[in-house]
C-alpha cells in the first residue's frame, strides 16, 4: 500500500511537472502573440503614415504641375530638356530609395517647385518627369496597399491561432485526468 501511495504520489508530481511546463509554454505563446500583435499595429500605423504623405505628395505635384502648365505655354522653345531630366530621375531614384521618409520627399518637391518657377526656360522637362513622378508613386502606393493586405492576413491568422490557444484544454482547466 505505502509503495502505491508513493507511486500515485511521484505521478502526481511528475504530472504536475509536466502541467507546469505546459503552461510555461502557453505563457511564452501568449507573449509571442502579443509581440506579433503591437508588430502589427506599428506596421499598420506606419502604413497609414504612409498613405497620408503619399497623399499629400501628390496634392503638392498637382500644384506643381498647374503652375507647370502656365510656364510650358510660354517657353515652348526650351533648350536644356535633357540636363533637367537627369536631374530629376536621379531626385526619383532617391525618393525611392527613402519611401519612410516621406516628409523629405515632400520638402524635394519643394525644391524642385522652387527650381521650377526660377528656371521658367526648362518647363516642359519638369512636366514630363512630374508625370512620371506621379505614375512610380501611384506604382508604390498599389505596393503600400498589397503590403498591408498581407499584414491584415498576417494578423487574421494570428488572432486565429490566439482563439486556438485560449480554447486548448490547458488554458481553461479542463486537463483530462492520467491513468
Amino acid at each position: 500500500v505505502e509503495d502505491m501511495n508513493r507511486q500515485i504520489q511521484r505521478r502526481q508530481e511528475e504530472e504536475k511537472r509536466a502541467m507546469d511546463g505546459e503552461l510555461a509554454k502557453q505563457g511564452e505563446l501568449e507573449g509571442q502573440v502579443r509581440k506579433e500583435k503591437d508588430r502589427n499595429v506599428h506596421l499598420f500605423e506606419e502604413c497609414e503614415r504612409l498613405k497620408k504623405n503619399i497623399e499629400k505628395l501628390r496634392e503638392n505635384m498637382s500644384e506643381v504641375e498647374i503652375e507647370r502648365d502656365f510656364l510650358k505655354r510660354q517657353q515652348e522653345n526650351f533648350t536644356k530638356i535633357v540636363d533637367e531630366n537627369k536631374l530629376l530621375r536621379y531626385q526619383l531614384e532617391e525618393l525611392r530609395k527613402q519611401n519612410e521618409e516621406l516628409a523629405r520627399q515632400i520638402e524635394a518637391l519643394r525644391e524642385e517647385e522652387a527650381v521650377t518657377r526660377s528656371a521658367q526656360k526648362e518647363l516642359l522637362e519638369k512636366l514630363k518627369t512630374l508625370q512620371q513622378d506621379n505614375d512610380t508613386l501611384s506604382v508604390l502606393l498599389e505596393g503600400l496597399r498589397t503590403e498591408n493586405e498581407t499584414l491584415a492576413e498576417e494578423k487574421t491568422v494570428l488572432e486565429h491561432n490566439l482563439r486556438s490557444l485560449d480554447a486548448s484544454p490547458a488554458k481553461n482547466g479542463r486537463a483530462t485526468p492520467v491513468c
